[in-house]
């Protein structure tokens, strides 16, 4: 196969909340508060854009299959791996209401 002549790594980002303008910029699905999502995003987003790429760079270049940006991804990963993803429909559902 000629594909093997030229070998391709891949690396997946999960990001947490990066510190942009994505949510103010983003719509919402119907019923949803776009100003609260948004509000809710700012307080939770605590990564710097700069500090992201680092951390994808540095992964990309040790080669990693996986890449968690932010403590908050960590966290989500973690408790998805305890729970299985139920737990994440729950915790979205918990952020929109507050």
């Amino acid at each position: 196969m000629i594909l093997a002549r030229h070998p391709v790594q891949v690396t997946t980002v999960h990001p947490g909340g990066i510190k942009t303008a994505i949510a103010r910029n983003a719509g919402a699905a119907e019923g949803l508060d776009a100003e609260q999502l948004a509000k809710t995003f700012d307080r939770l987003a605590r990564t710097s854009p700069r500090r992201a790429a680092e951390i994808i760079l540095d992964g990309v270049s040790k080669n990693r299959a996986r890449v968690l940006v932010g403590t908050d991804a960590k966290v989500l990963d973690l408790l998805l791996r305890l729970t299985g993803s139920g737990a994440y429909q729950q915790l979205f559902l918990t952020v929109q209401r507050d």
